[in-house]
């Protein structure tokens, strides 16, 4: 396996971590009235990439990585609930 594939790798298990994380924390989902709503996901998806932003204009390095896998755990629970 080469360096990037063990670097893609590691973001993926970190993700699948955080997707789990999500479930715990959140299990009613991405949902508004028990429907899936785009309007919440795209709410939590913009908290999620400002997280992001804050750490990289903060210079935050260990931060980026954990609020960027957060970013793409979020993304992955739109596709999974709500598209």
């Amino acid at each position: 396996m080469t360096a990037k594939e063990k670097k893609q790798q590691r973001f993926m298990n970190m993700m699948e971590l955080e997707r789990d994380r999500q479930d715990r924390l959140h299990p009613g989902g991405l949902c508004d009235n028990g429907k899936p709503s785009r309007t919440l996901s795209l709410t939590v998806l913009a908290a999620e990439v400002g997280e992001f932003a804050d750490a990289i204009l903060e210079h935050d390095r260990d931060n980026q990585t954990t609020e960027l896998v957060q970013v793409a755990a979020v993304c992955m629970r739109i596709y999974e609930e709500v598209l």
